[in-house]
């Protein structure tokens, strides 16, 4: 037994063993058996099990990040690119829908869910989860029946082919409920040049997204000109996703340091999607809408109702200068901002640069 002296030695060897021994059972047991397979089509589809069973896909649980794993989220290879393997969400929210599933089907709590006698229609509940009350708070809000039917519309034609088109609405309803970034990454696509991770796929409850490196905060002591080019790259994702989507802005309701990532070659995309207000290019609101600062516990906050009554808003913008580029960002966003301590000559030169980081937030 430990006793006060000799606790830490003994709490030292017991959390390599609990790891050795995890990773063990995991290597007998594939990753595959967590995919809620069984659950379709109350699910994110089956597209890439294949790749699963001919171990294009590997996950390692040898590595620590995969055996101390407390997200559902696991690091892996497909066919030797990197990706993140990921069921969107807790154990513990993936329970509480199973039981509403089983629940709206007039069955128990706990009830074995799969190809179950589901007659709603599906069509409907897409469209009113999407856009529902413009003051309830959701991750994934569209602001108006017009740009919920646009969406719509847009997801039916990823339908993969040969699919059943009651258990593919099915399984748009479920990403929806659940975690809405494998229809984001679908409609956005990174090949399109969207600032985005390419989206491979899924296997049941497991969606296979492409690495694309470490987050922002592990660049903020890159040289200064290269810090300057991702910041560049950050406003145009600003533009990208309040501009570049026919008749559909995209605002970004989870911007943070840790939901940007940047690989070796400092290429910059936006992860972890889930969270967004999607409003409707509307010709009749012609008022468009400014941020104003918010009283809020970390210093920023935004109305979805506000988002949702403009033609446009600033707010990708806004969100970025705030929290990513400002000399006065808030805790635990990047220390005095992105562009902190530039050169003197640029910070002479083009002073008035950093006034406008300052002004946009």
């Amino acid at each position: 037994m430990c006793n006060k002296k000799i606790g830490c030695a003994c709490v030292s060897i017991a959390i390599p063993i609990a790891a050795i021994a995890i990773a063990a059972y995991f290597l007998v047991k594939p990753i595959t058996s967590y995919s809620d397979i069984e659950k379709c089509p109350y699910c994110y589809g089956d597209g890439i099990c294949q790749a699963f069973q001919t171990n294009e896909i590997v996950v390692s649980f040898l590595s620590r990040a995969n055996v101390l794993n407390y997200k559902n989220i696991y690091y892996g290879e497909y066919n030797n690119i990197n990706v993140i393997v990921k069921k969107l969400a807790s154990n513990e929210e993936l329970r509480r829908f199973d039981d509403y599933v089983c629940y709206e089907n007039h069955l128990k709590d706990g009830c074995t869910l799969g190809p179950i006698d589901d007659e709603q229609n599906y069509t409907q509940k897409i469209i009113e989860y999407m856009n529902g009350n413009v003051h309830e708070f959701k991750p994934f809000k569209v602001c108006s029946s017009a740009g919920a039917y646009v969406l719509y519309e847009d997801f039916y034609w990823m339908k993969p082919v040969g699919m059943e088109v009651a258990d593919y609405l099915k399984n748009v309803w479920t990403m929806l409920k659940i975690n809405a970034e494998p229809l984001i990454l679908q409609l956005l696509k990174s090949d399109k040049n969207w600032p985005v991770p390419k989206y491979y796929g899924s296997c049941g409850r497991l969606a296979v997204i492409e690495n694309r490196g470490l987050t922002l905060l592990h660049k903020i002591k890159l040289p200064w000109i290269d810090r300057a080019y991702l910041t560049l790259q950050l406003l145009q994702g600003a533009k990208n996703f309040t501009f570049d989507y026919p008749h559909l802005r995209f605002y970004l309701t989870d911007i943070s340091a840790d939901n940007i990532a940047v690989d070796d070659a400092l290429k910059l995309t936006f992860i972890d999607l889930e969270n967004m207000v999607v409003a409707h290019e509307d010709a009749e609101l012609k008022i468009r809408h400014k941020s104003q600062v918010i009283s809020d516990s970390d210093g920023f906050a935004y109305s979805q109702g506000e988002l949702c009554r403009h033609s446009v808003s600033d707010h990708n913008y806004y969100a970025i200068c705030k929290l990513l580029l400002s000399r006065n960002a808030p805790y635990p966003m990047v220390k005095n901002g992105l562009l902190h301590t530039p050169p003197v000559h640029i910070a002479y030169k083009y002073q008035r640069l950093f006034d406008l980081v300052e002004q946009c937030s």
